[in-house]
This record gives C-alpha cells, sequence and structure tokens, in this order.
C-alpha cells in the first residue's frame, strides 16, 4: 500500500523540512518541470519572492513529502494587487512521476489554492497536459497573454578603440 504524502506550506526559508534548502527545492523544481522548466536563478527568484517579508511581496512553497523526500512542490507569489489583477500567481507547480503517488499534482494545487487569500492566476503552455487539471480545478482561460522581449544588445567583437 502507497502511503499519501505529508503536505507543508512553508513561508520563510528556515521553515524548510530539516536537511532541505532553498536550492535542494530549486533543483527538485527546475528537474521535474520537464520542458516547461524555467532557468535556476528565475526559479530560485520566486522562492526569494514567495519568503520576502517586504511589503507586497510574498507567498509560500507547499512541499508534498513522503518518506522525507520531496515528492511534489508548489511555488505561489503574492502580486501585491487586486481587482484588476489576482492577489496571487502560482509560479510552478512539480511532482516527481516516478515516486509521487497518483493525485499529488492535483492535491498541490487544491492546497495551494486553499492556503492562499484572493484570487489565483498561472500561466500554462497551451499543448500541456494539466490544463485539464487546472480547468477541472476551476481555472477559467480568460485571457491570452501576449510578451515582448527586450532584444538583447549584440556586443561588439571588436575591442573598444580598435579596427
Amino acid at each position: 500500500m502507497v502511503s499519501l504524502p505529508e503536505y507543508r506550506k512553508i513561508t520563510a526559508e528556515k521553515d524548510l523540512p530539516d536537511g532541505l534548502a532553498a536550492d535542494d527545492a530549486v533543483d527538485f523544481l527546475h528537474e521535474h518541470l520537464d520542458r516547461f522548466t524555467d532557468d535556476r536563478a528565475s526559479i530560485a527568484r520566486a522562492l526569494e519572492y514567495a519568503f520576502s517579508t517586504e511589503a507586497g511581496k510574498g507567498g509560500f512553497v507547499l512541499l508534498a513529502l513522503q518518506g522525507g523526500e520531496t515528492v511534489g512542490a508548489a511555488v505561489m507569489n503574492r502580486t501585491g494587487m487586486s481587482g484588476y489583477i489576482p492577489e496571487n500567481y502560482l509560479v510552478y507547480v512539480a511532482t516527481d512521476s516516478r515516486r509521487a503517488p497518483l493525485g499529488t499534482g492535483a492535491e498541490l494545487v487544491r492546497r495551494a489554492l486553499e492556503g492562499s487569500e484572493g484570487d489565483v492566476a498561472l500561466h500554462v503552455e497551451p499543448d500541456n497536459a494539466a490544463r485539464r487539471l487546472y480547468a477541472r480545478l476551476g481555472f477559467e482561460e480568460k485571457y491570452v497573454e501576449m510578451r515582448w522581449k527586450r532584444p538583447q544588445k549584440v556586443r561588439s567583437k571588436r575591442p573598444p578603440g580598435g579596427k
């Protein structure tokens, strides 16, 4: 019989379980977000933001632990806004598909929603199978997000003052 994970809501880095550092959570998310992952530095910034005590910031990390090992994680950031933008943003949700019991991802999302105050937004790639899960949990497709990225400056290969 497979035991169910224990879920822990962490609001400060110092409250992470013994033997688990923020870098371990970053590594877990980076590995288990699969092809939808961001770089480690971006994931680390989301955790730092969740643990921030600055006005308008904060949030939490929700861990699914089984036998002392992380089998799932979610990161919720507060936006510091309300009304025109939801108060919370579910930044990351990931499970270790080899070890997490079926339903762990859905339970992470449910608990993240219950553990936050106000509305919650998330972004999901159009071809991500998790879209169906989010819809079943009550998320609605409201907008299409469009992004403009600032062009990277191309550095000259010539040394300064050289020809």
